[in-house]
C-alpha cells in the first residue's frame, strides 16, 4: 500500500515490563509521572493495542479504530486513568468521516496532560484515498469526500508522521486543530469550495473532545473471551501478539 506520508507505525522490540508495572503502580496510586513516563506508557498502550487489532503492521489499519477504541478504553479505566472515548460524528459534526480515537489525562509533573490517542488513524494516508480524485460531486455537492490525510497541510506533516508513528500527540492547540480539521473537512453535502470554512479552532476542538464519552462497540466480557484485553500480567501481550 501507498501512503501520502510515512506512517511504519513504532514497533517496540524490548517492552521493559517492570517500568510498565511502576508507571501502573503510580497511577494507581494518584501519584505524578513524569513526561518520559507517560511517553513510554502511551507507546506502550498504543503498540500493543495495535498488535492486537492487526497480525501485521504493513496492514491499513481500515475499520479497527471501534475495535482499537475498545480495547484501549478498558485497560485505561482499569487504571483509574481518565479517558474520553470520542466519535467524530457525535464529537464534531453529522455528515463528515465516522472515526472512533480516545482523548487520554495522565497526571504529570504536577498538572493533567491530554492526549490525543489515535492507534488507526494511518487509514486515513492511503494514496488511493487521500486525494482529489476519491471527492464524488453531483450536482454541486460533495458526496463522497477525500479521506482526512488529503486535508493535512504541509507545513503540519512533521507533526503528523509523529503522530502517525507513536499513536498519540499532546492535545494542545495546535494540534487538536490539525487533527479535528482533518475530519471537519470531510463534510459531505457541501460546495467543493466551502470545504475551507469547516474548521474550528483548536480550543473548541479540546472542548468537544473533553466531553467525548461514546457508547463502546465491545464489551469487556466479549473481548475478554477474544484474548483481546490488555492486562500488565498477560501472556499474550508480553509475547507481542
Amino acid at each position: 500500500m501507498d501512503y501520502i506520508l510515512d506512517t511504519t507505525p513504532l514497533v517496540m522490540d524490548t517492552i521493559n515490563y517492570d517500568k510498565i508495572k511502576g508507571i501502573e503502580d503510580k497511577i494507581k496510586n494518584k501519584e505524578d509521572i513524569s513526561l518520559e513516563e507517560a511517553r513510554y506508557f502511551l507507546d506502550y498502550v498504543v503498540y500493543v493495542t495495535r498488535c492486537k487489532v492487526v497480525k501485521d503492521f504493513n496492514e491499513t489499519f481500515l475499520y479497527k479504530c471501534d475495535l482499537a477504541q475498545s480495547i484501549m478504553t478498558y485497560y485505561l479505566r482499569s487504571l483509574d486513568i481518565k479517558t474520553n472515548p470520542n466519535s467524530t460524528l457525535e464529537s464534531i459534526s453529522e455528515g463528515i468521516m465516522g472515526h472512533n480515537f480516545n482523548v487520554v489525562t495522565l497526571n504529570v509533573d504536577g498538572k493533567g496532560m491530554n492526549f490525543i490517542v489515535d492507534a488507526t488513524y494511518r487509514q486515513f494516508f492511503l494514496k488511493e484515498n487521500a486525494c482529489e480524485e476519491k471527492m464524488f460531486i453531483h450536482n454541486g455537492l460533495i458526496l463522497i469526500a477525500a479521506h482526512p490525510g488529503y486535508f493535512i497541510k504541509e507545513k503540519d506533516y512533521p507533526i503528523v508522521k509523529d503522530f502517525l508513528y507513536h499513536g498519540y500527540m499532546e492535545m494542545d492547540e495546535r494540534n487538536t486543530k490539525i487533527y479535528g480539521d482533518s475530519f471537519f473537512k470531510t463534510k459531505t453535502g457541501i460546495k467543493k469550495e466551502d470545504i475551507p470554512l469547516y474548521q474550528l479552532p483548536g480550543n473548541s476542538y479540546i472542548k468537544l473532545f473533553l466531553r467525548g464519552n461514546v457508547k463502546l462497540s465491545k464489551s469487556e466480557d466479549e473481548l475478554r473471551s477474544k484474548g483481546l484485553l490488555i492486562s500488565s500480567s498477560n501472556d499474550e501481550v508480553k509475547k507481542g501478539i
